[in-house]
């Protein structure tokens, strides 16, 4: 994959934050009874993300792996005082992005990034809306946005290099 569809692909995945906020602001009349079920659909879209990278990885390396990650995303939850661990995900996902670019199943983890960010996104503008708090929703963005650069970094990074 050369480096333009590796861009736009990232940018069209990881562009569902975006969208998901956008949906925040356009329906907040719905939010609240909305919350629950954009709650549980995140959880389901992780758990089809992870079931999908068992496939990609060797099942051993993906348990030790991923244990190690959500240990530290929990230590790091408890230290910092979070109550959402998806602020967490979108690194994990920047990472893993890099590493299955050149495999099959890259294009469905691409769109399950996409789709695992509507969910979050809509979170994200209902607690903003909540809270009545523009320069956190800002923050947030800023956030997200660079964890847009990291596996770009990676994939030029890989591209010098060889």
């Amino acid at each position: 994959m050369n480096f333009i569809d590796y861009s736009i692909t990232l940018l069209i995945s990881y562009s569902g934050i975006f969208v998901g906020i956008f949906l925040a602001f356009f329906a907040k009349e719905e939010l609240p009874t909305a919350k629950p079920y954009l709650q549980v659909l995140q959880t389901l879209l992780l758990i089809t993300i992870l079931f999908f990278l068992i496939k990609v990885f060797n099942p051993i390396i993906f348990i030790l792996i991923f244990t190690a990650l959500f240990s530290g995303i929990f230590y790091m939850r408890k230290k910092l005082r979070l109550r959402k661990i998806s602020i967490f995900m979108y690194p994990i996902f920047s990472l893993i992005f890099f590493l299955i670019s050149k495999n099959d199943i890259f294009p469905y983890f691409a769109s399950l990034i996409y789709l695992y960010g509507l969910p979050t996104g809509s979170l994200l503008g209902k607690y903003t809306i909540d809270t009545k708090n523009s320069k956190l929703l800002l923050k947030k963005i800023k956030i997200y946005s660079i964890y847009f650069i990291i596996p770009v970094v990676f994939y030029a990074g890989k591209k010098l290099l060889s």
